[in-house]
């Protein structure tokens, strides 16, 4: 009875003291967080197939890569597994929590995605868009695959186990530092570019920082 009152007072303890500090989540967090769960859950990974490709039922995992780069840029999260009909199935994961979307974004990881067929990586791919329900952006709704935070927290509450619980508690944490971002401007990005290429070449004294890709609703340009 000592130690069964002694297990529930540090539960009760630790559920009182859960929120003492305040812990920040970025979206790299996120990125290693799915990617630890693609690799040794193998719950978590029927899971997500179920999102990504519906019509198997069966699989063999292969990896889950984070942060997979070539010349067409940067795919968050990369998972390859095995169907025995159709062959090695790919898929690229983007994951946002509020950031805005960079140019060409989703049409990039297209590019990236027919590159890994064309070198026999994978016969067929999907791409995926990981972020809160509420997350837009100017190319969000191009995406073919939606996984919401908010449907990752409900899968883990459901598991009913200390390691899901914490885990719960990042996606929620992630979830609150969601703000309001503005969708990426396209015409203000190529006008900052326009001026950017004009003073590089006739005023280089001027030091006019190149533009973020992610610029949104920024319309000084800075000179000194």
């Amino acid at each position: 009875m000592k130690v069964l009152f002694l297990i529930l007072g540090f539960t009760i303890m630790a559920s009182e003291n859960a929120d003492i500090f305040y812990q920040t989540v970025s979206e790299s967090d996120i990125d290693w967080l799915f990617c630890v769960e693609l690799n040794s859950s193998g719950a978590f990974r029927n899971w997500i197939c179920q999102q990504v490709f519906p019509e198997i039922e069966t699989f063999d995992h292969i990896r889950a890569w984070r942060s997979v780069s070539n010349s067409s840029g940067e795919s968050d999260l990369v998972w390859l597994i095995e169907h025995e009909s159709k062959g090695r199935m790919m898929v690229l994961i983007e994951n946002k929590i509020n950031a805005i979307a960079q140019p060409e974004q989703y049409q990039r990881y297209l590019q990236r995605a027919e590159g890994y067929l064309g070198e026999g990586l994978a016969q067929c791919y999907s791409i995926a868009l990981l972020s809160p329900s509420s997350y837009r952006s100017i190319d969000s709704k191009s995406y073919p695959i939606h996984i919401s935070y908010e449907s990752v927290v409900k899968w883990l509450k459901g598991n009913h186990d200390e390691r899901s619980m914490y885990l719960c508690s990042l996606y929620e944490a992630a979830l609150n530092k969601k703000l309001s971002a503005p969708d990426f401007d396209e015409d203000i990005y190529k006008f900052r570019v326009g001026v950017w290429n004009l003073a590089r070449s006739e005023f280089p004294s001027l030091n006019i920082p190149e533009p973020a890709s992610n610029v949104g609703g920024e319309y000084w340009v800075f000179m000194r």
